[in-house]
């Protein structure tokens, strides 16, 4: 991760850090406690676990999605911020034109209108995603 993701993703954990109590009152989208798995693309699955308008300008959205063993999800752009940590599995990410091997425990940032893709290199491969978007 080069120092300008770093100190936008800091920036972003200090601004969201002084809204703790704010998304602490989230509540996952859905019955209470259910986490439910919906088909985004063949093999891929994504939840939506918090979901969010309490910051004045944001929408917080957290989810998680899995991807089956050689699935993956073509490029396409994004209209907020995206930061995503890889959870399980091996994947390739691909962010306007500059692709990245990653493992898991790292963490990267998709900015507003850059073109993304992720290809899984083998098995199951979980992503924990939170997405900022204007409103």
């Amino acid at each position: 991760m080069n120092k300008a993701c770093i100190v936008m993703v800091l920036s972003l954990g200090v601004t969201l850090g002084g809204a703790a109590p704010i998304l602490a009152q989230a509540r996952p989208e859905g019955a209470a406690g259910t986490v439910r798995y919906e088909i985004v693309a063949e093999g891929v699955h994504e939840a939506k676990l918090v979901a969010t308008d309490a910051l004045p300008d944001v929408r917080v959205e957290v989810s998680d999605e899995i991807f089956g063993p050689g699935k993956s999800a073509p490029s396409k752009p994004f209209d907020g911020f995206r930061i995503t940590e890889l959870k399980a599995g091996e994947v390739e990410t691909t962010i306007d034109g500059q692709t990245l091997k990653r493992r898991p425990g790292e963490f990267w940032v998709v900015r507003p209108g850059q073109s993304y893709a992720v290809r899984n290199l083998g098995g199951m491969v979980v992503l924990h995603v939170i997405t900022l978007v204007r409103k």
